[in-house]
């Protein structure tokens, strides 16, 4: 799917939806991190505890104890910022790429997927 493909059904998702781009944003954008946090695998806790969202800019910290997932810190009516969701713990990507039973498609490219086939069947 492409760029333009995904901004086109994501405009017609917002019209049968019936809720402004701000609302959808953030509903999307929380959406996503719940779905991404209750999917990276535990062994510590501590990938699970390092997500992050920043809004405007990604969060590049790392919560050396985090063992627990942070509240998503977006609220409607922040303005229409981008919303990015991090984590830079240096494994993350290897967790996301496989290296983990318990997660072997991955957190964040399943939680995507899944919101696409969700905004697809939708509109």
């Amino acid at each position: 799917m492409s760029i333009q493909s995904f901004d086109a059904d994501l405009e017609k998702y917002l019209v049968v939806m019936g809720v402004g781009v701000d609302k959808a944003v953030r509903t999307i954008a929380m959406d996503l991190y719940n779905n991404i946090t209750q999917m990276t695998p535990i062994d510590t806790g501590r990938a699970k505890g390092n997500w992050n969202t920043g809004i405007g800019a990604p969060d590049t910290s790392i919560s050396e104890n985090a063992t627990t997932v942070k509240p998503f810190k977006a609220k409607i009516g922040d303005g229409l910022k981008a919303i990015y969701i991090t984590n830079n713990l240096p494994y993350i990507n290897k967790l996301e790429y496989g290296s983990s039973q318990k997660a072997p498609n991955g957190m964040v490219r399943v939680s995507i997927n899944n919101f696409k086939m969700e905004m697809n069947s939708v509109i």
